[in-house]
């Protein structure tokens, strides 16, 4: 795009724009030449002048002197100009300059005086005339509607007529919020083309910023993005009425019969302006966001710039101006500071709000300097501060359309990373449904001999988990045997475990099965206790899990229970005969140690007794259901045998406060695993009971 464009305009082309552009600008000469004795010759003038060499220059803080103070050409409170301009910045008072012209050729000369601010609330001009008598001869300000100016212009502007081969006197009386002046006198013709061009500018500015308004306004209609529209309101007030009423367009193009207004609206929109460019980099730099400091700060500017707004609108007042141009630099200040470590970091869209705000201060400053008299007048330094706002103006356009192209793509990326992510978990979901029903299959699925009523409660409190249980019947020494084993953890690193003691066990029983050698519940359980616990020692504990395990055998001939605990909660007895529920106390070391030595525990059961073995994670179920009720679980398990006839009853209470626990919005914090057998006695011939696993 940038070669295409330096193509374009490449050759002659380049040329005609140059020359085009050049003359647009004026082409100032100091009045230094045609200034004779502190009288300036409007007969010799070809160009615009700084009269400063011819004008004098008297600054009156009381207000109190009166025209007449000053007909004495030789009165000594005049002092010439010598810089150029006369900048007293925000001062109460009158100010006063005398002019002295010639006019040495053989017609009539008529000359116009511009004071070069457009903001002058109201100045007089008076001819002295040859009696030294002073005479009104036209009024200007923007408190003088354009219909009674001497002359309508945007700046103050007065119509001097010097006869023939004579010299005039005039004095200018004006007061300004502002005392700035840059006197600067033109000749007919010059002036004409000095009016067209500032019109032309005029117009150039305020199309420029009023097609971006409607742009950026149709574009907030369709992204919503409220950057959108503090953005319009910033071009409408800051870039609009602010600056165009700075350079005094909008007093001369939207209201030029009124006066009040034209005195009163800058100071109330110029902190309307200041709110919505705020509010604006706020929104597009999310400077609140960046921390709690730049939010504070933000705030404050905020409310002070609604307050000053308020009084502005009231009271017109210049200790409220000043403060509003401080609060103005200190917003600047924030913004910018706010804007740089982005720019920085290589986001386009803050550089390009860095960049516009570069060409404001770059316009501001020339303007300023202009009427500081640091330089010769020109239309360039006339009109900085209209270039900068429209450079401004076209580039935040082009940050915002920056900063949605880079939301798209954040958008897209965020777009596909979630696909991506729901690919992954699809995958994962499958993973773990057939990781699920691998672990089913770890569990018995068969049922035991007779003489037992046996139930099993399994729930896993994510997918997969680390609880395990396994029964077998050794038929040919008429034992069963149980085992609830409890991984640390949960989840799939704790299941994966479950499936190694799994296989251990299953190659136990397979090795027992096979052999001819009579081991006793005690040697066996011991054995089997051992060779798990090496197994976890190899694979578990390296990545720093263990397992709780109650190994337990019932003679069901004797009802003889022999019993090995692994760091696991003690197996219940509920002596149905005399309702009383005992706790086998059997410890031992959790699984995995590479020097554990276990014990071994046996009890007597009673025909009718019930045998629990379960995992810690139903009694943190029951304790997240009732937390109240923590000094009375060995009641409430009382309460649970009692009521239930049968292992399989048993299992069916415990799923069903599984099911409320649910119900009431908690989850599982691990899972749980009960195994539940009631001995029916050596002679009970009843037909046996399958295995009931209940999940809830």
């Amino acid at each position: 795009m940038i070669n295409l464009t330096l193509n374009f305009f490449g050759g002659r082309t380049a040329s005609l724009l140059a020359v085009g552009v050049l003359s647009l600008f004026e082409n100032p000469a100091l009045a230094s030449d045609v200034c004779t004795n502190g009288v300036l010759d409007v007969s010799q003038l070809s160009h615009t002048h700084q009269v400063s060499p011819c004008v004098e220059s008297y600054f009156d803080p009381e207000s109190t002197s009166s025209v007449n103070d000053f007909l004495s050409e030789g009165h000594k409170k005049f002092t010439p100009v010598y810089s150029g301009a006369v900048n007293l910045g925000f001062r109460n008072g009158t100010h006063w300059f005398r002019l002295r012209l010639s006019n040495s050729s053989d017609v009539e000369k008529t000359v116009f005086l511009s004071l070069g601010n457009p903001l002058v609330d109201f100045a007089r001009a008076y001819e002295i005339n040859s009696k030294g008598e002073a005479a009104i001869t036209g009024y200007s300000g923007v408190t003088v509607g354009s219909s009674q100016k001497q002359v309508s212009d945007r700046d103050v502007v007065f119509s001097l007529k010097i006869p023939i081969h004579q010299t005039k006197t005039y004095l200018i009386r004006s007061a300004a919020i502002q005392q700035s002046y840059l006197p600067v006198v033109r000749g007919g013709n010059e002036f004409s083309s000095h009016q067209f061009r500032e019109n032309l500018v005029f117009g150039l500015y305020l199309g420029v910023i009023g097609v971006m308004a409607i742009y950026n306004f149709i574009l907030f209609f369709f992204v919503r993005d409220r950057s959108y529209l503090w953005y319009v309101l910033s071009i409408i007030f800051f870039h609009g009425f602010c600056f165009a009423g700075l350079m005094g367009a909008t007093n001369h193009f939207f209201w030029p019969e009124s006066p009040i207004w034209g005195q009163r609206h800058l100071p109330a929109v110029a902190p309307l302006g200041l709110l919505f460019s705020v509010l604006f980099a706020d929104s597009f730099l999310l400077i609140q966001n960046s921390s709690r400091r730049y939010a504070l700060i933000i705030r404050s500017l905020i409310a002070f710039i609604v307050f000053q707004f308020l009084l502005s609108v009231f009271i017109y007042d210049v200790s409220i101006v000043v403060a509003g141009f401080a609060v103005q630099i200190a917003a600047l200040a924030v913004v910018l500071s706010a804007a740089v470590p982005r720019a920085l970091r290589g986001d386009l869209s803050a550089y390009l709000f860095l960049l516009a705000w570069g060409f404001l201060i770059i316009g501001g400053l020339v303007f300023s300097f202009g009427q500081f008299g640091l330089y010769p007048h020109s239309f360039f330094t006339q009109n900085g501060i209209l270039f900068g706002s429209a450079a401004e103006v076209v580039l935040l356009s082009l940050a915002l359309g920056q900063k949605i192209n880079t939301l798209r793509r954040e958008k897209e990326v965020a777009q596909l990373k979630a696909v991506e992510s729901a690919n992954e978990r699809a995958l994962l979901e499958s993973e773990l449904i057939a990781a699920n029903a691998v672990q089913e299959t770890l569990l018995p699925q068969y049922p035991l001999g007779k003489g037992l009523d046996v139930a099993t409660f399994y729930q896993v409190a994510e997918r997969v988990g680390g609880d395990w249980y396994w029964h077998t019947d050794d038929l040919r020494n008429d034992v069963v045997y149980f085992y609830v084993g409890d991984v640390t953890g949960h989840g799939v690193p704790s299941a994966l475990l479950t499936g190694v003691v799994c296989g251990a066990v299953a190659s136990l029983e397979s090795e027992y099965e096979d052999s001819n050698h009579q081991s006793s519940p005690q040697q066996r359980l011991i054995h089997t206790a051992s060779v798990i616990n090496n197994v976890v020692r190899k694979t578990g504990a390296r990545s720093d899990r263990w397992v709780s395990m109650c190994l337990l055998s019932l003679e069901k001939k004797s009802g003889r229970l022999t019993i090995v605990n692994a760091g696991h909660p003690f197996p219940l007895i509920w002596r149905s005969t005399s309702q009383r529920l005992d706790s086998v106390v059997a410890s031992g070391p959790l699984l995995g140690h590479s020097d554990a030595q276990f014990t071994v525990k046996e009890e007597a059961l009673e025909t009718g007794d019930f045998v629990l073995i379960y995992t810690d994670g139903y009694l943190e179920a029951k304790e997240r259901l009732k937390p109240e009720k923590q000094s009375s679980r060995r009641r409430e398990l009382i309460q649970l045998f009692k009521s239930s006839e049968s292992p399989e009853r048993l299992i069916q209470k415990v799923g069903q406060e599984i099911t409320d626990l649910k119900n009431s919005g908690l989850v599982l914090s691990d899972d749980v695993t009960m195994v539940t057998f009631r001995w029916n006695g050596p002679e009970d011939e009843i037909n046996p009971l399958e295995v009931t696993t209940t999940c809830a």
